[in-house]
Order: structure tokens, then C-alpha cells, then sequence
């Protein structure tokens, strides 16, 4: 089923959403932008719709249902919001319907838009700028409603909200008027003024008012309620090396922190150090084994070359058979480093002077022995190599 249905907020309570929130959820620039075209105006922002159960009208059937809002009902709204929409004074039945906002009040404009958990719940949260013009009926208001077309389904006699296809504008107005909210506990967040004074500009936030709080009698109890409830978190209030401490590395490798909070720390080393920590060694130790791995498989393939590659090497350096063939039978014992065929020239290299060490010894000792069988004429002493291969 689709709908174009209003659905209403209101101001019951006030949350920790300050000015300098609007302002990073608005940018400096167009806040800038904004204060100086229309000195004196003001910024809201409210919690447009939230995780939970409203009332909301359905505006061509007159009826007013109950919907269900889910998480992913509330962040396809957050989608649907652009800057631009409009703020009207009241709610036309006639305009929602047509498109046609003429006649109606505009009182201002879609500037930022955030999302925050408040109590639990998936929170959709509107700021809008108020020209100077507007501000007081803007400030008076305590209801908003968005006026939008969207697409339910009805589950086990509940409709829950499905897609949205479009936020048409959205309507302000006041319980004093007999308007009533359709979601419960939604509120405005805060309200923010931006005017010149002589010695610059002045931010000032103007909150709902609360009862006094007697803060010399407030428990820790109290305060963490109350930090929950606002959603004041630690570093909100502290630094982060105020929070964690220095941490420090010893000489033995262990961490120690100077200062900060044992607990957190106690958490960053248990679940975040300590885990990061053995994912690293056991990484180390998979690229050691696949080092390991990889230079057996390299060994193997260098070993599988070595005959072919080793007579490409004598045929370059003009070895004589004799020297090839004795090299080829010590094959056995080629080392294989990192390049392959660095260590062939070098197991060439090492053949070729122990074949002719072995081979004057054995000149030597035919020369000196009558029945030693001959390995020829003796060498001349012309400075050439017997056992090479000569041009």
C-alpha cells in the first residue's frame, strides 16, 4: 500500500546535540553563508521520526493509522532528506496532495541532517535555518511533522513502514494550537542564533528550561544516567591520552601505560593489542614456511635446468669436453642460491679448476712413473691451457 501521510513530533525532552553539532552537520560555509544573508535568524534541529510506533495521518483517505518503524524504515528517510526541503506554518491537506504550496507559510529551509541512537533507538534528526522574519513563530513551535509518500505493508494486522519515494516538505505548528505528536518521546535538539555584534559573531543556544539540579548531591549513579542519557561520551570530557595513558614499550618488549585508565587499558591490550599481535606472529611464521616452500620448488626447477643450462655455460666459456663431462658428473654437487644462474657459473667455475688441479697432478705423476698410462706430451710453456679447447 502507498500513502502520502503527515506524520508529527514534538519537544519533550531536550538531548546533547549543542551548537557545535549543527554546525559540523551543516558545514561552517553555508552556515557563514546563512548568518550573513540573514543576520538574527536561528537554527533547530529535531528528532524528525525515530525506531518505534506512531500515529500519522493518511491524507487522501482522511484516517489516521499506526505504523511500525523500523531501522532501515528511519535510515531510508535520513536518504530522502536533502537541503532545500522546506519548513511550512501548518499542515494543507490540499497542498500535499497537489504539490501546490502556494498560500502556506514558509517559514524556512533543510540546512543539515545527522543520524544518532538516542535511548536505543535509530534516530532521523532534521536542522533546519529560520530567517529573521520567521524566528519567533519558528522558536514558538513545538511540533514538527513530515508530510511524505510512503510504501507499507501489513504484517500480522500492523502496517510497517517499507520504502519511502519522497519527503515533500515538512510542516511546523504547536500543541497550543491542539496539534498533538505522532511519535512519542521525539523532541528538538537544540536551537542555535546566529547575529553580528560589534566585536564579531556570537553563537548562543537557547535550550528548553529544566528544573535546577543540585549537583553536590548528585551520586555517580546520577551522573552516569545522565551521561547516558545525553549520550556524553569519554572523550567528550577527557582527552584520549588523558583516557588510555602514554603507552611505553620496555626493553623486554612488555607495554606499560604512565597514567590513563587501567580498565580501558586492560581492554585495548586483551582485545585489540593481544589479537593484532598473534595474527602477526602467525603471518610471520605462514611467510617463513612459504619462503620456505617456495625456495624448495625454485631448488627443484633449478636443478631440473642445470644439464642443458650448464652446456649453454661451456659452450659460451669454450670448455673442452673432457672439462663438461666432468662437471656433469659432480651435478650433484650444484648449490642453488637465490639466482639460479649465478650458481651455475659458479659450480662451472669450480669444476674447471678442481679438473685442472686433478689433471696436472695426473701429468705429473705419469711423467715421474714408467707405467703410469700417459696422458700425452707434456705441456708446452706457451701460457695456453691444455685442457681448454683451442681456436
Amino acid at each position: 500500500m502507498k500513502a502520502t501521510i503527515t506524520i508529527t513530533t514534538d519537544i519533550s525532552a531536550s538531548l546533547s546535540f549543542n551548537e557545535d553539532d549543527i554546525i559540523n552537520n551543516i558545514g561552517k560555509e553555508l552556515y557563514n553563508s546563512k548568518k550573513s544573508q540573514n543576520p538574527g535568524g536561528i537554527f533547530k534541529a529535531w528528532v524528525l521520526a525515530h525506531e518505534g510506533t506512531s500515529n500519522v495521518n493518511l491524507v487522501a483517505k482522511k484516517k489516521k493509522v499506526s505504523i511500525e518503524w523500523g531501522k532501515d524504515a528511519i535510515v531510508a528517510a535520513y536518504n530522502k532528506i536533502k537541503n532545500g526541503l522546506k519548513f511550512y506554518h501548518k499542515h494543507n491537506n490540499k497542498a500535499i496532495l497537489t504539490d501546490d504550496n502556494s498560500g502556506r507559510k514558509e517559514l524556512g529551509e533543510i540546512v543539515g541532517k545527522a543520524r544518532r541512537n538516542i535511548d536505543g533507538k535509530e534516530s532521523l534528526i532534521a536542522i533546519g535555518y529560520f530567517p529573521p522574519e520567521s524566528k519567533d513563530r519558528a522558536t514558538k513551535s513545538n511540533i514538527v511533522s513530515m508530510e511524505a509518500m510512503w510504501t507499507f505493508a501489513e504484517k500480522a494486522g500492523k502496517l510497517i513502514a517499507e520504502s519511502i519515494d519522497d519527503i515533500k516538505q515538512i510542516a511546523m505548528g504547536s500543541t497550543e494550537s491542539g496539534a498533538t505528536p505522532g511519535f512519542d518521546g521525539a523532541h528538538e535538539l537544540a536551537q542555535v542564533t546566529a547575529y553580528n555584534e560589534q566585536e564579531g559573531t556570537t553563537m548562543t543556544e537557547q535550550a528548553p528550561q529544566r528544573a535546577e539540579i543540585d549537583y553536590d548531591q548528585l551520586s555517580f549513579p546520577d551522573l552516569k544516567r545522565l551521561c547516558r542519557k545525553f549520550r556524553v561520551f569519554p572523550t567528550q570530557l577527557f582527552d584520549a591520552e588523558e583516557l588510555v595513558g602514554k603507552r611505553i614499550i620496555t626493553e623486554s618488549g612488555e607495554a606499560v601505560y604512565d597514567g590513563g585508565d587501567r580498565d580501558l587499558q586492560d581492554y585495548i591490550e586483551k582485545k585489540l593489542v593481544s589479537p593484532y599481535n598473534n595474527k602477526l606472529t602467525q603471518l610471520e611464521t605462514d611467510l617463513k614456511e612459504s619462503k620456505t616452500m617456495n625456495q624448495g620448488l625454485n631448488q627443484t626447477i633449478a636443478l631440473n635446468n642445470a644439464v642443458p643450462r650448464i652446456r649453454e655455460i661451456a659452450g659460451e666459456l669454450k670448455l673442452s669436453d673432457q672439462m663438461l663431462s666432468y662437471a656433469e658428473s659432480n651435478i650433484d654437487k650444484l648449490q642453488i642460491g637465490d639466482n639460479a644462474d649465478d650458481s651455475y657459473k659458479e659450480f662451472i667455475q669450480t669444476q674447471v679448476t678442481e679438473y685442472e688441479n686433478k689433471a696436472k697432478f695426473f701429468v705429473q705423476q705419469s711423467a715421474g712413473t714408467k707405467d703410469s698410462p700417459s696422458f700425452g706430451d707434456k705441456p708446452k710453456s706457451d701460457g695456453k691451457n691444455p685442457f681448454m679447447e683451442q681456436d
